[in-house]
């Protein structure tokens, strides 16, 4: 006993000298809430093995807040069909943001898939089968594979530019890593253009790394970083590298950096230009505004967010009335959304709220709906797969549950 106490003593002593606190533990009933969530994926056919822990969001600054961590493997290379809807469709804990991912094995004449919070099962299907793709990866960031080191850069460009699966959207791309080696190339339709390939290929050997990005919304400029221990000679070499400008493109600025110096400059323009006034070849004209068109779409939108409320009704077993009206888009954008509500009486019916609230979300889930976010008690859907519904929240009241809904932002000029 008196040891024990010591221990204790001690133990405590050391946490105060080091000004550190126990780490905070999840709540008990989340932790159960995960344990029959595991038992439920675990039961579905072409599961292998389930993990699913409650894990702290961030200790240091969001101390008490909670996620749930769900990872799955598959049995078979054929699961991948299937088992992304089936998971989809179990509805996860109330109050815990869900992170899921999904390992589906390699089978004979395709690759390795890992989904991780990414339904995109169609894209992933025809990546896999590249013959040159060792493994897939897609998250909601980004999507990648991984080839073997002897291949091309051209060769892994025109496969994927081949295979159907990148669209004309200039952001839309799909990333590519070499195994064995630090070069990473994102692909999109338009880029990187073939003088930039060729010269990835012929700078393989001589540098420690390159990282290739093509244009993203929040970065619309491509950029090219490279890691060598002589930065002026290949910062010499891309500023006079030429055949890389395209039309409607903005110019690939890029980054060479070795342990004592750094580099800055633009393909194809002497060292020390200024940056390319040139970003906006990426913003859209607006293009006449087909007033029929667009009265047609906001009707078939109110349809559809009607239904779409009625059924969350109906699925809860609780009888509603929605409010649907046309608004501004909440987006801040220059248009117009279909927006609802939905209060679901509960306590009329029931004395506890839980059972509706899980019908409603498994609806969800069944119709395309993917839990996305968790704020102040309310719980935030996006689509992965449904058409034109842009978000539904989901909330408990004293009154009952309450729902929101809104369909895509229709933009002027869109």
């Amino acid at each position: 006993m008196i040891s024990r106490l010591l221990v204790s003593l001690v133990l405590s002593g050391a946490l105060l000298m080091t000004g550190c606190s126990p780490l905070p533990q999840p709540p008990a009933q989340s932790v159960a809430a995960a344990r029959e969530f595991e038992a439920e994926i675990r039961a579905l056919p072409g599961v292998t093995k389930v993990v699913a822990e409650v894990d702290a969001v961030d200790e240091k600054d969001r101390p008490g807040e909670f996620y749930l961590r769900l990872v799955v493997t598959a049995a078979r290379a054929d699961d991948l069909a299937t088992l992304p809807d089936l998971i989809a469709a179990v509805p996860s804990p109330t109050g815990l943001r869900l992170s899921s991912t999904l390992f589906v094995p390699k089978g004979p004449g395709v690759a390795a898939v890992t989904l991780e919070n990414s339904r995109e099962v169609e894209r992933a299907a025809v990546l896999r089968a590249l013959p040159m793709v060792d493994s897939v990866r897609m998250d909601p960031t980004s999507d990648s594979v991984q080839v073997a080191s002897e291949i091309r850069v051209a060769s892994a460009v025109a496969a994927l530019r081949e295979s159907g699966t990148l669209t004309s959207d200039p952001f839309d791309a799909v990333s590519v890593s070499w195994e064995g080696f630090d070069l990473n190339v994102s692909v999109s339709a338009a880029g990187p253009s073939d003088a930039l390939i060729d010269y990835l290929e012929e700078a393989r050997p001589r540098v420690d790394r390159i990282s290739s990005v093509e244009p993203r919304e929040q970065s619309p400029r491509p950029h090219l970083t490279v890691n060598a221990s002589s930065p002026g000679v290949i910062a010499r070499s891309l500023a006079a590298l030429t055949g890389d400008e395209t039309p409607g493109r903005p110019r690939t600025v890029f980054f060479v950096h070795s342990d004592t110096e750094s580099i800055t400059g633009y393909v194809g323009l002497p060292l020390g230009s200024a940056e390319p006034d040139d970003l906006a070849l990426f913003e859209p004209t607006p293009a006449p505004i087909d007033e029929v068109a667009r009265a047609a779409q906001v009707a078939a939108d109110t349809e559809l967010l009607t239904q779409f409320l009625l059924n969350s009704a109906e699925a809860s077993g609780v009888p509603g009335t929605p409010e649907v009206f046309v608004g501004e888009c909440s987006t801040g954008a220059d248009g117009v959304q279909v927006q609802g509500t939905l209060l679901l009486p509960v306590f009329e019916y029931a004395d506890s709220a839980e059972p509706a609230y899980k019908a409603v979300t498994r609806f969800w889930k069944a119709s395309g709906l993917e839990h996305t976010e968790q704020a102040t008690g309310t719980s935030i859907y996006s689509p992965s797969t449904v058409q034109r519904i842009e978000q539904a929240t989901i909330r408990g009241t004293t009154e009952g549950v309450r729902i929101t809904a809104m369909t895509t932002c229709l933009e002027q000029g869109k």
